[in-house]
């Protein structure tokens, strides 16, 4: 994990060399779950992650104070970085992390219009052409029923 933290410092660096530009880390609840929780549970410390008990790594404990301190440098200055992060399980982010991010927007699973409108558009009735030489492949499926018994899934399911 000490590599983590190395690798923190090179990535803001490199993005602040190359300003304007942009961080994305993607699944941030797997890098920054609440300090002192092995499973992303509060610990009895209040997910502080500051006892002896805490039941989470010093290494890790490290890593993430080092991307926070990241993201405080970024703050500080003038540089055009922007840090963009998605994260499956937000209400599991550390609360330090959270203070840190300024705008929150909520990407909810796809409503039952929106599942139809993507099995149209991911399985059409005719795929391929004969003009191309291509194979042509028919298919009857019925989109409402599809979007129907594919709840909940989200985009990448369907």
């Amino acid at each position: 994990l000490a590599t983590y933290t190395f690798l923190f410092q090179v990535l803001f660096e490199l993005a602040r060399f190359h300003a304007p530009s942009t961080i994305f880390l993607d699944e941030l609840d797997s890098l920054m779950s609440q300090r002192g929780s092995l499973t992303g549970a509060t610990s009895s410390s209040g997910g502080l992650g500051v006892g002896g008990g805490s039941g989470e790594h010093e290494g890790s404990r490290r890593m993430k104070t080092e991307l926070l301190m990241q993201m405080d440098g970024l703050a500080k200055s003038d540089d055009l970085v922007f840090l963009l992060a998605a994260s499956n399980l937000p209400w599991e982010l550390d609360h330090a992390m959270l203070r840190r991010l300024e705008k929150r927007i909520l990407v909810d699973l796809p409503n039952k219009e929106a599942r139809r409108r993507m099995f149209e558009t991911f399985l059409p009735p005719m795929i391929g052409s004969p003009q191309t030489g291509g194979l042509q492949l028919k298919c009857h499926i019925d989109y409402d029923q599809a979007a129907e018994v594919s709840d909940p899934i989200g985009g990448i399911g369907v």
